[in-house]
């Protein structure tokens, strides 16, 4: 590698934290449902809305992920950069339902330009520097600089919206633009095609191949989609299940704040975690701090149950923290945004079919039924998945 190529590579490493800094800088977070009903939007067609972002990350996911490995990561990123800024365009000016539908579909659309891209680019530079050993603990301040990002944004949507909604959206049209304009400083880590990847096509089959085809992994990636849909569900939910025992919208903001406030400090320590009792370890401590608390929780006095909403919702900074050098340490650099897009569709299919069925269950049976439903579920998933890893474990 000359020592040109080297240094721009090196200059990617600082912009990397500024990069997930303002991956969360999107400013509508928490207040995009406030601002769809003050549209006129119920409920129902909000959900709807929530289902075509999704619908649209499962069609587009692996496509797009192949995008990256053939035409390049920088671009991709470039794309969903400027895909982000026509959804918040959309988002600004629309009134109607069919306006948001389509800002949701295009909103879905340039998520997977960015998913797997980002990843495949950030892991490819510390593996051409030589330095990949690097990269486990990198990742937990990556983690940790999410979630500053996503509080500065909830405080800085707050903010705007006590102007008006116009400026919430015109904020968050500024910050995708500095987004498309850091990404579009990155330089490409160099990569050969090898003859087996020269079509577009051939690097689609290839990529999923990475993960389907490869038990090891393909066990790994049903043990991460599975803890993050059942994670993010019970997130989501939590926030209504905690009104109806009687918080307040502000005392349930407040929690959510402490637990990503804690979140940063797991992040950080996530790396070491790994280092201090080794993979197999972290990731049957993850099923006991996750699965088996839920089976209780709705059944606890509140202040158990928020206590248990703390624990669980920062394992999920554990594993995100550390799946990713799991997985992308057995993937090929030429397969790799599109195998991570695999894993992508995973969790939009998981989130598309279990996400309504928990509110369903939530209305017919209650709350306490319904957690305890997803922590039995999700225990003999996560065991079972954890079994195959580590009988199929190559390293």
């Amino acid at each position: 590698m000359c020592q040109n190529v080297e240094s721009k590579l090196k200059r990617n490493i600082p912009l990397f934290y500024i990069y997930h800094f303002l991956t969360q800088i999107r400013v509508d977070n928490v207040l995009w449902l406030l601002y769809m009903q003050s549209k006129g939007l119920s409920l129902w067609e909000i959900g709807i809305c929530e289902s075509v972002l999704h619908i649209s990350s499962l069609i587009f996911e692996i496509p797009t992920g192949a995008v990256g490995d053939y035409f390049g990561r920088k671009r991709s990123l470039q794309i969903g950069a400027f895909l982000h800024i026509v959804t918040y365009t959309l988002m600004l000016f629309g009134n109607s339902f069919y306006d948001f539908i389509i800002a949701f579909f295009v909103f879905g659309f340039a998520m997977t330009f960015i998913s797997g891209s980002d990843t495949a680019l950030i892991y490819d530079t510390y593996k051409v520097l030589g330095i990949e050993k690097n990269f486990k603990k990198a990742i937990g301040t990556f983690m940790a600089i999410l979630i500053i990002g996503e509080l500065t944004s909830n405080m800085t949507g707050g903010l705007l919206s006590r102007i008006n909604w116009n400026a919430v959206y015109i904020g968050a049209i500024v910050s995708r633009s500095l987004y498309f304009f850091l990404v579009s400083s990155f330089y490409e880590p160099p990569r050969i095609l090898s003859e087996k990847n020269r079509s577009y096509f051939r690097i689609v089959k290839n990529g999923v191949a990475q993960i389907l085809k490869t038990k090891f992994l393909r066990w790994l990636t049903i043990f991460w989609v599975s803890i993050s849909f059942f994670s993010s569900t019970v997130y989501f939910y939590s926030q209504t299940y905690f009104k109806s025992r009687g918080l307040s919208p502000f005392q349930v903001s407040v929690w959510f704040t402490v637990g990503s406030i804690i979140g940063i400090f797991v992040a950080k320590f996530a790396p070491k975690l790994d280092d201090l009792i080794g993979r197999e370890k972290v990731l049957l401590l993850s099923i006991v701090t996750f699965s088996v608390p839920l089976m209780f929780y709705g059944y606890l006095p509140i202040a158990l149950s928020i206590l248990v909403m703390l624990v669980t919702s920062n394992v999920m900074n554990v594993v995100d923290t550390l799946m990713g050098y799991y997985v992308n340490r057995k993937i090929d650099s030429e397969h790799r945004a599109t195998a991570n897009s695999v894993i992508g569709m995973g969790f939009s299919l998981s989130m598309i079919i279990f996400f309504p069925l928990f509110g369903l269950l939530s209305e017919r049976l209650r709350y306490p039924t319904a957690f305890l439903f997803v922590g039995v579920v999700s225990l003999l998933l996560l065991a079972l998945s954890l079994k195959m890893i580590l009988r199929y474990s190559s390293y």
